[in-house]
């Protein structure tokens, strides 16, 4: 409801605010261990997706324990193929087949792709990549080819 309601979006938005103003970088997790079914929001993709369009983020990077975005599940084929980039308006004729989720996760690609819909405009990106990649986040931030970069267009 923080992300949805408008004077609660405001006051969280403040929140962050006055943290970045103190050098602080918030982390927000869905998987808190003091979560309630009835407080769940839906898992952290979605989550991340929603607080970076909050702050008015020009970039999203959401990690995994994959390489970035498949043409196929790379769990179940050997023939899979990292797709460097993608055009999220043409998302349905790449014909990419989402696997399941994780043995740890709850949504699987499928909800990285929900996360974009939620935040991508035509003037911010985002990457999915996998976290385990040594300087995984400083590649990115350098544009060197790693993950899969999604624009809207």
């Amino acid at each position: 409801d923080d992300t949805e309601e408008r004077r609660r979006s405001i006051n969280a938005k403040r929140t962050f605010e006055n943290l970045f103003d103190l050098d602080f970088i918030p982390i927000v997790n869905e998987n808190d261990s003091v979560s309630t079914e009835e407080i769940e929001f839906g898992d952290n993709d979605q989550l991340s997706g929603d607080v970076a369009k909050l702050i008015e983020s020009q970039l999203l990077i959401i990690l995994t324990d994959q390489d970035g975005v498949f043409d196929k599940d790379p769990n179940t084929s050997d023939e899979a193929k990292l797709i460097n980039k993608i055009s999220f308006n043409n998302l349905e004729k790449l014909g990419i087949e989402l696997g399941e989720s994780g043995k740890f996760g709850r949504g699987g690609m499928k909800t990285k792709f929900y996360a974009a819909k939620n935040f991508l405009t035509s003037t911010n990106q985002m990457w999915i990549a996998n976290g385990r990649e040594e300087q995984i986040l400083l590649k990115i931030i350098e544009k060197e080819e790693s993950g899969t970069e999604i624009n809207l267009n």
